[in-house]
């Protein structure tokens, strides 16, 4: 709801190209090790990823009303962001400045995807 809905729609966007990608994987990095230091701002929704894509409804004001139990929540959601930010540094690291794909020119894959495979 937080993270997952929001990156899975950026990644169905179909404005967003491949090498925009780049960019928001830097962002999800970014944010899970903001969010990881800042916890009660991100249970509290303070913090948010791609916030045009995240859905407001009743499940989710459910969620972010504070609760008895947050304390304790708060550190089992310090430990996960954390993880997530350390996992997501591995998986997106290519991407990220640095990496190998992270300053490919736009124009050498523009209507390329349809042939990328994938590893």
């Amino acid at each position: 709801m937080f993270i997952t809905c929001p990156l899975w729609c950026v990644l169905e966007d179909p404005h967003v190209s491949l090498s925009d990608m780049n960019e928001k994987y830097l962002a999800v990095v970014n944010f899970l090790q903001n969010a990881s230091a800042n916890v009660e701002q991100f249970m509290s929704a303070n913090l948010v990823l791609f916030e045009e894509h995240v859905q407001k409804y009743c499940i989710y004001e459910s969620v972010i009303e504070p609760r008895d139990f947050d304390g304790v929540c708060q550190v089992f959601v310090q430990v996960i962001l954390g993880t997530l930010a350390q996992m997501s540094h591995k998986l997106y690291k290519e991407h990220l400045p640095g990496g190998e794909l992270a300053s490919v020119d736009p124009d050498l894959i523009k209507g390329k995807s349809k042939n990328l495979s994938i590893r």
